[in-house]
């Protein structure tokens, strides 16, 4: 998919997002978050999403079809456990991870504090060789404008900006610190849209990461089940591509009250 037509299918999905009138959904890592990046958000405790999705990307020269399995568990309260497998068509590429991410503070409104999270990966990567990353995070995530007080009238829009920290283990280790952000508008009924974006990350000429921007519409089908398509550069390689997926989520708001912190005001 060229850039023009990325942003021609970000477009689309702003507009899809309006006509449509949220829940927390896992990463292509894992973790709950939008495409790529983490949220503040943390899945409620005994709850859990699995998600599955479609992409195609180049791997290797090659077109690499990739079903990323993802699974949330709230194993405490202000904490979850996630991880990732993404088995694909092309045996010259395998992805699959773990990592944990801790809810530190509750989003206040009206004095504009951001809620804030704490999070760590680990993904093992097979491309043209075997490499290990490791990246903590910290991220805020803050309410930039609300329609109403309560669910299931209310919307809003939040904005998501982080810190992390990478290291890659690929024949040497090199280490990163940047930056990145996200645009979430979650709707009146379950209906998420949201944009993110993270930097290239280069180092003495080699290229590590490629910069990727994304966005995604997700929308319910049941209480159960949401649906999810958008586009991005999945593990960040080759062109932004198309991606569908679907999440089964286990568990009610009402069994848990206390997820009111980053869903419910």
């Amino acid at each position: 998919m060229t850039s023009r037509n990325s942003l021609l299918f970000l477009l689309l999905l702003l507009l899809v997002a309006s006509a449509l009138s949220a829940r927390a959904y896992p990463t292509l890592y894992g973790d709950s978050g939008l495409v790529l990046i983490p949220t503040a958000d943390v899945q409620p405790f005994t709850q859990f999403d699995i998600a599955d999705d479609y992409t195609r990307f180049s791997s290797l020269g090659q077109s690499t079809t990739a079903l990323p399995l993802r699974l949330d568990y709230g194993i405490a309260r202000g904490a979850e456990l996630f991880a990732s497998y993404a088995p694909t068509t092309n045996v010259g590429f395998a992805e699959m991870g773990a990592g944990m991410k801790v809810f530190l503070l509750n989003e206040n409104f009206d004095k504009h504090i951001p809620a804030i999270s704490f999070g760590a990966r680990f993904n093992h990567y097979q491309d043209t060789s075997s490499f290990d990353v490791v990246n903590g995070y910290l991220v805020a995530s803050g309410t930039l404008f609300r329609y109403r007080n309560l669910e299931p009238d209310s919307c809003r829009v939040r904005g998501h900006l982080g810190v992390e920290y990478l290291r890659f283990n690929d024949s040497g280790i090199t280490s990163f610190v940047n930056a990145f952000v996200g645009l979430s508008y979650e709707g009146n009924n379950g209906v998420t849209v949201a944009l993110d974006y993270l930097p290239r990350l280069r180092s003495n000429g080699i290229l590590f990461r490629e910069s990727s921007i994304g966005g995604v519409v997700r929308f319910p089908l049941s209480d159960d089940f949401t649906l999810q398509f958008g586009t991005t550069r999945p593990y960040s390689r080759g062109e932004n591509a198309f991606f569908a997926g679907v999440d089964y989520h286990y568990g009610k708001e009402s069994q848990t009250p206390d997820r009111a912190p980053t869903i419910l005001y």
